[in-house]
């Protein structure tokens, strides 16, 4: 969630615990209105909910944020590495359309064509921005690029603040967090 980048998209643990709360809400039903029990699955229900929605809603976000971005890096992926989902493609592709249109309508046709480069236009998110991971696994040392200072990542739970784009495929291959 606070990658500024767009990670891999979890749909099948969404689908799973939605799942789970459909299952969840109607075993609660056979539950008395007065039973603690059932005051408590209700809170732990809405807070399954509430994580669940947050996810969606930081990912809708980013996409509407950077949708031009995120479809140039996504048709550049591989199909194993595509981090959008199809439906967050095609929202991410109509989003864009809509607001090329949009831009086109109100100010695009008054600047002259040479000066219109949609490659400048394109909105990036900042790679560079400070980041927290916890260390998973051992992953030996990085430099980082803004002082050229050594960074030992070998100690497992060990937390540190680094720019994104230099731990970025370790937290795609799981050794961060």
């Amino acid at each position: 969630l606070l990658a500024p980048d767009i990670l891999l998209y979890k749909g099948e643990l969404i689908e799973l615990m939605s799942g789970q709360l459909f299952h969840m809400e109607e075993s609660l039903q056979a539950i008395k209105t007065n039973d603690f029990r059932k005051i408590v699955h209700r809170m732990e229900l809405e807070r399954i909910r509430y994580a669940i929605n947050c996810y969606l809603r930081v990912r809708l976000q980013k996409l509407e944020s950077y949708s031009k971005y995120f479809i140039h890096e996504d048709q550049n992926r591989t199909d194993d590495k595509k981090r959008l989902a199809p439906s967050e493609l095609a929202y991410a592709e109509n989003y864009n359309e809509l607001m090329e249109s949009h831009f086109k309508q109100l100010v695009f046709r008054h600047i002259p064509p040479q000066h219109d480069d949609n490659e400048k236009r394109m909105i990036r998110p900042n790679l560079m921005s400070n980041v927290f991971i916890k260390i998973n696994s051992p992953c030996g040392t990085l430099i980082s690029s803004s002082n050229d200072e050594e960074i030992s990542l070998t100690e497992v739970d060990n937390m540190h603040m680094l720019p994104y784009q230099i731990i970025s495929e370790l937290l795609l291959n799981g050794d961060v967090d």
